[in-house]
């Protein structure tokens, strides 16, 4: 089974969402994640993807760290997959060093993203992948 971590990063009623490359628009987008490497706890992992994936070096300590568990299971009732998703909220954009909601083209780690900016809850609903939808009543 494969184990993930992310960061849910949430301002002025809006969730970061990250497009995978090469997927269609919607109901594609997640947060930024990825596979906890060897070594890592599930929030450093969380931390290093997010900086990876956006661009976006967070502060641990800002970090709600209880989180929220999304399982992944097949057809057939098998569990292939867990995420642990980490929630971070800010008041500015400035506390990410953004001057913008829109993640600048350059930061983005463009072999898994293409895309990434705020969305407000009700147009995320649209977008985001089904098994996250759970992140947009946080």
């Amino acid at each position: 089974m494969r184990i993930s971590a992310g960061v849910a990063i949430y301002y002025n009623n809006k969730i970061l969402l990250a497009h995978p490359t090469k997927t269609k628009i919607f109901g594609t987008w997640t947060i930024p994640k990825g596979g906890i490497e060897e070594g890592e706890t599930k929030l450093q992992a969380a931390i290093r993807e997010t900086k990876e994936e956006v661009g976006i070096k967070l502060n641990p300590n800002k970090i709600i760290n209880k989180p929220i568990l999304i399982d992944y299971i097949n057809k057939k009732g098998k569990l292939f997959k867990k995420v642990y998703i980490f929630s971070y909220h800010i008041k500015s954009l400035k506390e990410l060093k953004l001057d913008n909601e829109v993640i600048l083209s350059k930061k983005l780690q463009k072999s898994e993203v293409d895309l990434a900016l705020f969305f407000d809850m009700k147009s995320a609903k649209d977008y985001i992948f089904w098994r996250y939808k759970i992140l947009l009543n946080n």
